[in-house]
């Protein structure tokens, strides 16, 4: 299926560029509405600040209550930042989950082979 290219210019009458694809306040935005590529870089960015707190989200000593408020304000932000203007598919909304419950057994020290459930 090929896209037909539209002509827009601007008030001196030049032609602006077309792309597939543009960053806008930390969001990727494509011709196609996927999302895929802004997904897997705000799980990244939630990944550099799960390791900049990781003296207090794996502290054995710290308690489980400031675990979890230190995860819901400084790290889940990151990962959901933009989030409004996504189209998830099952996948993508899959993967966010995904790495929720992994960053939330390593919190609590939980592997998967423990087979705990919610």
């Amino acid at each position: 299926m090929q896209r037909q290219r539209i002509h827009i210019t601007d008030r001196n009458g030049k032609v602006l560029k077309q792309v597939e694809n543009f960053r806008y306040l930390e969001s990727v935005f494509h011709a196609t509405g996927g999302c895929e590529e802004d997904v897997k870089a705000r799980i990244s960015a939630a990944w550099k600040k799960w390791c900049e707190l990781s003296g207090v989200l794996c502290d054995q000593r710290m308690p489980i209550a400031v675990k979890g408020k230190a995860n819901k304000t400084m790290v889940r932000p990151v990962m959901i930042y933009g989030t409004e203007a996504w189209t998830l598919r099952r996948s993508e909304e899959g993967l966010l989950e995904r790495t929720e419950m992994r960053m939330l057994r390593w919190m609590l020290g939980i592997t998967v082979k423990d087979r705990k459930r919610k």
